[in-house]
This record gives C-alpha cells, structure tokens and sequence, in this order.
C-alpha cells in the first residue's frame, strides 16, 4: 500500500524530479555533464526515457535535443517546464528516427526499468539511429547489495529489474565500443559508459 502511495506521487512530474535531484545530488550531474560536454554543440541528441527532460539543460547549448518516453504525463511536465524542443510519445525499441541519424543517444536510469529482452532492444535501436561516429551515452544505479542504502532506494524504486554494473556493461558491449567506464557512488552505485556504435 506505502510503494503504491509513493509510486503515484512520485509520478507527478515536479515530484519526480525534485526525487532524481535528492537521491543523485549534484555528484552524477557532474559526471554526466563531462561527457556530454564532449558532443559537438549542433548535435541532435536523442534521449530515450527522458521523461520530464531532467538533464536537457546538461546538453551542448545549441543542440536539438529530442526527448522520447511512453509516459505522457512526464513529457507534457517536460513541455511545460522547457516550452520548445521535441517530444515522443514512444518505445524505445521503435524510435520513429531514420537510421544514421542522430549524433548522440542518452540513456539515463532507464535500464532497471526493463526485462532483459527489451533492455537489448533497445540499445539495439540506440545503435540503429546513431550516425557511424555518434556517441552512446548510459547511465544507470547498479545492483549492489554490500551498500545498505543502496538496498533500500531499490526496494521503493518502480524498476523492477536492478543489474549488477558488469551485465549492464556486457550488455552495452555487444553493440558499442567504449570510451569511458565510470563506475561511482553517491547513495547507489552508477554506472556511466560513454561509446561509439560498432560497425558492421
């Protein structure tokens, strides 16, 4: 009954993000800021589960940023607070892009969201709508049940599927090569990996 009042609440677009910002603080911001500063400041970047687009304002200023999730509530929090830019309602498994299309993909505390099957899809499909030298940006916590805190921010979390840091790395390595593997604690442990698509 609680998980299920806190779910709800936290659903709520302002909720949800004031959450993300105490449980993550300004450590992973950091972290994810570095490497998105590395994107050229056109790039289009698509950023799949963005929701609410909690980390938009991290993105190259000139960029075109598009935002793809399956909630509606998150995205129209998302239009509301930013007012312009690109919004999805979609799968990340069907992204509504070409292939070779955009320069960067941003996958941020998606992943504990998804079965096995439609995690690899879905960065599968990363793959498909990066251009041959776009950059694969992941982010997520890590299953790691020695961190007392960390057990319990997994137990009121919606996602279902937590991963240990090297699934989540094998599973990015069947379809990108890495640049950057940064493994870090705040509360949780993350994983941040940073990649180009392979070819072929």
């Amino acid at each position: 009954m609680l998980k299920r009042l806190l779910h709800h609440v936290v659903s709520i677009p302002w909720v949800f993000d004031c959450v993300q910002g105490l449980v993550d603080g300004t450590k992973v911001r950091h972290r994810l800021a570095s490497q998105l500063a590395q994107i050229r400041p056109s790039a289009v970047i698509v950023d799949i589960g963005g929701g609410t687009g909690a980390y938009r304002h991290l993105c190259p200023p000139n960029s075109r940023y598009i935002c793809l999730d399956t909630d509606w509530f998150k995205l129209r929090g998302h239009i509301r607070k930013h007012g312009e830019g690109l919004v999805i309602l979609s799968d990340g498994r069907r992204c509504p892009l070409k292939s070779s299309s955009v320069d960067a993909v941003l996958c941020t505390k998606v992943s504990h969201h998804l079965s096995e099957q439609v995690l690899a899809e879905v960065i599968v499909e990363s793959r498909r709508i990066l251009k041959p030298k776009g950059e694969y940006i992941f982010l997520d916590a890590v299953w790691a049940p020695a961190r007392w805190i960390g057990r319990l921010l997994w137990k009121y979390d919606r996602g279902s599927s937590p991963r240990t840091a090297q699934t989540l790395r094998t599973a990015v390595l069947h379809e990108f090569e890495l640049a950057q593997d940064d493994q870090f604690s705040v509360y949780h442990e993350y994983l941040l990996l940073r990649g180009t698509k392979k070819e072929g």
